[in-house]
């Protein structure tokens, strides 16, 4: 009995706690997932392993463990409060601190009581000597006495409070230091917990991922124009952040558009209902999130398997039937404070055509925009971009991947050397009736000049009126040649002007409506 006890215990030793390393993390718009590797020195039978310092945001049910030559019996995932030993120790050296403070408070406190006391004789014998007769001699001792003594005693009150002052000031901050570590002399690491049995003693690799929440990524855009003959240069980049308590140190980074799938449950089929179908705008897909009818997972297939891969600058640029993924070349650190930590996908030349752009009736100001066709080819994101011109920053504009428009617009900021001055002409005249019907007459004038040492071509815009009601009547009298869209009111000029060249448009027109009522113009 004892001996098959011995043979029974030999089986299962101690838990073996090994240390492990992030070598992968695919970081997703929500949540990243980790991938860690380390090596297991396993003897025959079965073995306890337990791997540390792990974060406390992990999803329990995400884990995914590979061991090979080996199997996994159980899994177990918890929390560790540890203490953190450096804050421990800091907290008491601020106590000692505080506790010397206090005590030189009251070693001052005595020596000003002291001071104070020796004073407080000094002057009432100066009030006894007053009411007795006193000889010369007494009187030059007394003054003697008096004149070498009270500036010693008063200078000592002197240093004794200033000393104190500056003693209650530490005092004061050693406290606050010392509240602010209140609460935090723990930690609380995650703790990962394996039973893993095997045929006979071997190393082996175990490589862990698990999907974390605290983690996410932004696009952002760098879009530099150097003139108006040149295509536009556009800097796809990224800012990843993370609060997970783990330090991304030296790590493969992979960034995708999509959310992993984290449920392990199989699907259920439902019934199939058909209806008529009818036809609505769709836009073009970009970035895809989580839903209750797609559910995205982690790839792992050969790349060969995937739809389009590209390459830029060493990164790939893989896309998925579904979504994205970006393969960083080179290796990233991210610190686990919060902060954005800058990452460069990919860099590209977008032929772009320019057109200056004014409306006056909002801003006197003419826009020079920048036109880039078939922006859709470039799998861009959604997000935020600034804008750079003949490398001046001009401001910030959002690149709205979810756009239905083939051609997508940037402001490349303001030209002064191209002025335009909108004045209102109201008919003398006044509003006129006719029969049940009244009209107003209003007439817009715009004018352009451009003082460049350039032609340009500027897009115009104005606006007429659209009436609400069948009774509301709206006649444009006066174009300049515009095209018109009655249905939006809008007005628009394609002008060429050539340097130091004026332009004059016109915009007449007339508002019917039944007599008696009140419209706004």
């Amino acid at each position: 009995m004892l001996t098959l006890m011995i043979l029974l215990l030999t089986g299962v030793g101690y838990a073996q706690n090994v240390k492990s390393e992030i070598s992968a993390v695919t970081v997703y718009q929500q949540g990243a997932q980790i991938t860690r590797k380390a090596t297991l020195s396993l003897k025959s039978g079965i073995n306890s392993v337990e791997i540390g310092q792990l974060s406390r945001f992990i999803d329990a049910s995400s884990f995914q463990v590979k061991i090979g030559g080996a199997k996994i019996i159980s899994l177990n995932y918890t929390l560790d409060y540890v203490n953190n030993e450096e804050q421990h120790t800091t907290r008491k050296n601020l106590q000692s601190k505080i506790e010397q403070l206090e005590y030189r408070l009251k070693e001052l406190n005595n020596e000003r009581m002291s001071a104070e006391q020796e004073l407080k004789l000094i002057e009432q014998n100066v009030q006894i000597k007053g009411q007795a007769v006193l000889d010369v001699a007494d009187m030059e001792d007394f003054l003697l006495f008096y004149r070498r003594n009270l500036p010693v005693i008063r200078g000592n009150l002197l240093v004794l409070e200033k000393e104190a002052a500056h003693i209650q000031k530490e005092l004061q901050e050693t406290k606050a230091a010392f509240q602010s570590l209140h609460g935090r002399n723990q930690i609380v690491n995650g703790i990962l917990e394996l039973e893993v049995s095997t045929a006979k003693a071997s190393t082996q690799q175990l490589e862990i991922k698990y999907f974390v929440s605290n983690a996410r990524w932004e696009p952002y855009y760098n879009v530099r124009a150097s003139s108006i003959s040149e295509p536009l240069a556009i800097e796809f980049n990224a800012n990843v952040y993370q609060t997970t308590g783990e330090e991304w140190e030296g790590i493969a980074l992979t960034l995708a558009t999509g959310t992993p799938q984290l449920n392990g449950t199989a699907p259920t089929l439902y019934p199939w209902n058909i209806d008529y179908y009818v036809p609505r705008p769709r836009k073009k897909f970009r970035a895809n999130y989580r839903s209750e009818e797609q559910e995205l997972s982690v790839s792992d297939a050969p790349m060969a398997n995937k739809a389009m891969i590209m390459e830029n600058n060493g990164n790939l640029e893989i896309e998925q039937l579904t979504f994205q993924e970006y393969r960083i070349a080179a290796p990233y650190n991210v610190s686990s404070d919060g902060k954005g930590q800058r990452v460069e996908i990919k860099a590209f030349a977008a032929p772009a055509s320019y057109q200056y752009q004014a409306i006056p009736k909002l801003n006197p100001d003419v826009f020079l925009m920048a036109k880039v066709p078939n922006w859709e080819s470039y799998n861009l994101i959604s997000g935020s971009s600034k804008i750079y011109f003949e490398d001046t920053y001009v401001g910030e504009a959002y690149i709205d991947a979810r756009s239905t428009d083939d051609t997508l617009s940037l402001s490349l900021g303001q030209d002064r050397n191209i002025q335009v001055e909108r004045n209102i002409k109201v008919d003398q005249s006044g509003t006129k009736f006719i029969g049940f019907k009244q009209t107003k007459n209003r007439k817009v004038e715009i004018k352009i000049r451009n003082n460049k040492k350039s032609a340009i071509t500027l897009s115009l815009l104005d606006q007429l009126p659209v009436a609400r009601r069948e009774e509301i009547k709206v006649e444009l009298k006066e174009g300049s040649g515009a095209q018109y869209n009655s249905e939006t009111g809008e007005i628009k000029w394609e002008i060429e002007l050539e340097p130091g060249q004026n332009a004059t448009k016109i915009i007449m027109f007339e508002v019917t409506y039944p007599k008696g009522k009140v419209i706004n113009l």
